[in-house]
């Protein structure tokens, strides 16, 4: 399993909740933008001017982030999914401004509700 760093997920203009990820599905800094995801300092801490709230899925669910199932082509026409996290600041340009962004150096065709009522990111 890839390593993982800390990253920030924007609750309100000045919050923050700390979340786990991989660093390689998260490269496209456009795509990080528009699901509200941060980077931090160089040491990890939350970047500046933010306040830590919480840390992981489930307090930043509780905060108002939700998931969203992005699509992207994969090797041998096939297409495959991942689940991310989404900052409750752009939940009404998620679905149409995500398109054509970067996850996991491939290119998102589709954004989509899960499907599952109990979500597993």
């Amino acid at each position: 399993m890839p390593a993982k760093s800390p990253y920030y997920i924007s609750i309100t203009a000045n919050t923050v909740v700390r979340l786990q990820l991989v660093p390689a599905a998260y490269a496209d800094a456009t795509l990080r933008t528009q699901l509200g995801i941060l980077e931090g300092t160089a040491d990890g801490s939350a970047p500046t001017g933010q306040t830590v709230v919480g840390t992981g899925r489930l307090a930043a669910a509780q905060r108002g982030c939700f998931g969203v199932n992005l699509v992207y082509n994969k090797t041998g026409g096939k297409t495959q999914s991942a689940k991310v996290m989404v900052s409750p600041t752009k939940a009404d340009t998620v679905f149409s401004d995500t398109l054509g962004a970067k996850y996991n150096a491939k290119d998102i065709i589709e954004v989509r509700v899960p499907r599952r009522r109990v979500y597993t990111f």
